[in-house]
């Protein structure tokens, strides 16, 4: 049980950071052609609502993970 619940908080910190790396560089291209761009700012918004969700349930997974192994 220590190994895999070693390795599944540090798979879930990668698939937390990459997120995050990604949502951070997104914004700055984004002032630089905002004239035109509706739709790429609907897109933005929903790659930011994935990626907090993504946090979220990943989150309250590693929360009932840690209730489990007590």
């Amino acid at each position: 049980v220590s190994p895999g619940g070693e390795a599944l908080p540090t798979a879930t910190t990668q698939a937390v950071n990459a997120p995050t790396q990604a949502a951070t560089a997104q914004p700055t291209p984004l002032p630089a052609s905002s004239t035109p761009t509706t739709p790429r700012n609907a897109t933005v918004f929903l790659l930011i609502g994935l990626v907090v969700m993504t946090i979220f349930v990943a989150v309250i997974f590693l929360l009932i993970h840690r209730q489990l192994k007590k």
